[in-house]
């Protein structure tokens, strides 16, 4: 009885995919074994190479070696043919799968010491393509086996699968190309629609980013592929950050340019090269509008420098008496109204002056009275975090005392960088040899946060010193005990019993301050 054809069909394709099931069982047992082996070994495709050319030796020798063997076991030329040919086929699949890792995935498309542009799942499906590759092969031209069925059946199932995910293969291939051009990177700063962010991660269906608000956007990959996405952290991490001012008419722009160009150069992250600039953008009803240019290298930061940069130019523009402009019409008030902030009295500024001298140790050497008048009319200063007080090696010849808050002291270090070397706070003061004796600065100070300091110039102190020299003795003395401290050379003098040098330094230390003051 004559089968029909669709029995025939099933019949042949059972009967192939039991064959195929065999050989794919037995392939992943040699595999599984010759992956054991070559765990331990340093070249692993040179195992793979080795194993191959040894089954295909023996293949092509298979002839002459079953000549000498008895002819119980030559009559099985076929089969150790066959599967002599199988496991030379196995052998090469498994050395072009180890070669494809380590020369093209973890080589050539490897861009950092522990992450390889492919993702994990490409380098799957290619090693899943070779083998099955492998296994077609073995079945078709080893075992002569019909392999169009299970083609023509795995086209179908394909094409099924393909139609029904066609989304996810969107996003898959749009990750794919996002991962092979890789214009973002694990952990790099990048800006989407205005949105600033740290990729978190790159999959095959979506790009994970976190904001800086601390909350997580998944953003699928064909989003991700068409959306204007700018990478602040390539080719390098340097960061240009634009702020607009607006300035009074009254200021001339070259004013604005200086005060500005000072308070960001004194800032430790605004970069030198490329140099900040500040440009004249044009005029508005409120007044002469300015934008603010520097580069800063931390992208992640950049609301940190931002915040740093306003405040010292503000600071900078209130030091300098520059007004930014406001809507004069909008926030004028009644004759009899109070302002929102009152403004600091003089009496509240000249009592605040008074205690912070009766603190400062420096001017512990002068009469109460003294310190009384230098108080009435004090220069009070605003400083801002990270803002540069003073800088070493600068000219000067005025002293700072400390109202409120704390500054960081340093000093030039290897490298251009700064050494903190102290910290001061309330009461405590600092630039008295540049007071005293009109020495460039020998040490940088800056503002460890809001910080309010009185100055004390040499115009103040020179009509009392001249009213008064036998105050220039005292002063002296407590410069050189201020300065001994600092260096901690006061106590090994007093060790090793050198008054006499004492004595000298002072005499000596006191003649330059009279000579400085002219008296």
């Amino acid at each position: 009885m004559k089968s029909s054809p669709v029995a025939s069909f099933l019949t042949d394709f059972f009967d192939l995919f039991g064959f195929v099931l065999l050989v794919v069982t037995g392939s992943a047992a040699f595999i599984s074994f010759v992956a054991w082996r070559s765990r331990g070994s340093k070249h692993p495709v040179v195992l793979g190479l080795s194993l191959f050319l040894f089954f295909l030796t023996w293949r092509v020798m298979l002839t002459q070696f079953l000549a000498l063997m008895p002819h119980s076991i030559a009559d099985y030329r076929d089969a150790w043919a066959n599967t002599l040919s199988a496991v030379a086929i196995l052998s090469l699949a498994y050395m072009i799968n180890l070669a494809l890792k380590r020369y093209v995935w973890h080589g050539a498309l490897k861009h950092s010491d522990t992450q390889s542009a492919v993702p994990d799942i490409l380098v799957q499906l290619a090693s899943f393509g070779v083998y099955a590759t492998a296994v077609l092969l073995i079945s078709g031209l080893v075992f002569q086996r019909d392999v169009t069925a299970v083609a023509a059946t795995s086209g179908a199932v394909a094409f099924i699968i393909g139609y029904s995910a066609q989304s996810t293969l969107a996003e898959i291939f749009s990750g794919l190309a996002l991962n092979l051009t890789h214009p973002f990177r694990k952990g790099d700063s990048v800006q989407v629609d205005g949105i600033w962010a740290i990729v978190v991660d790159s999959g095959w269906r979506a790009v994970t980013l976190r904001t800086y608000d601390g909350n997580l956007i998944i953003l699928p990959n064909s989003k991700a592929a068409n959306l204007r996405l700018t990478n602040l952290s390539q080719p390098n991490t340097n960061v240009r950050q634009h702020i607009p001012i607006t300035v009074d008419i009254g200021v001339a722009p070259e004013r604005v340019r200086e005060v500005a160009m000072q308070a960001m150069l004194g800032l430790p992250y605004v970069l030198r090269d490329p140099k900040p600039m500040v440009l004249a953008k044009g005029f508005n009803e409120l007044g002469m509008m300015f934008e603010v240019i520097f580069w800063q290298p931390s992208p992640h930061l950049w609301i940190l420098r931002q915040d740093e940069v306003v405040g010292a130019v503000w600071y900078a523009f209130d030091r300098a008496g520059i007004p930014l402009s406001v809507r004069r019409r909008e926030t004028a008030t009644p004759h009899d109204a109070s302002p929102a902030v009152q403004p600091v009295s003089a009496e509240a500024i000249s009592g605040e002056a008074q205690a912070a001298l009766n603190r400062s140790s420096l001017l512990a050497a002068l009469p109460l009275e003294r310190r009384a008048e230098l108080a009435q009319k004090p220069r009070r200063l605003l400083f801002g975090p990270l803002e540069c007080i003073v800088r070493q090696g600068d000219p000067g010849s005025s002293l700072f005392v400390i109202l409120r808050g704390k500054v960081e002291v340093s000093v030039a270090a290897d490298g251009g960088s700064e050494a903190k070397i102290a910290q001061l706070g309330p009461g405590d003061s600092f630039g008295e040899m540049s007071l005293m004796t009109g020495e460039p600065r020998s040490a940088t100070v800056r503002a460890a946060g809001d910080v309010a300091v009185i100055e004390i110039e040499k115009s103040a102190l020179e009509p009392m010193l001249r009213d008064h020299p036998e105050l220039v003795e005292a002063l002296a003395a407590q410069v050189m005990a201020l300065g001994d401290a600092n260096k901690e050379h006061l106590s090994k003098q007093q060790k090793d019993g050198t008054a006499a040098a004492d004595g000298s330094a002072l005499s000596r230390l006191a003649g330059r301050i009279r000579g400085f003051f002219g008296i």
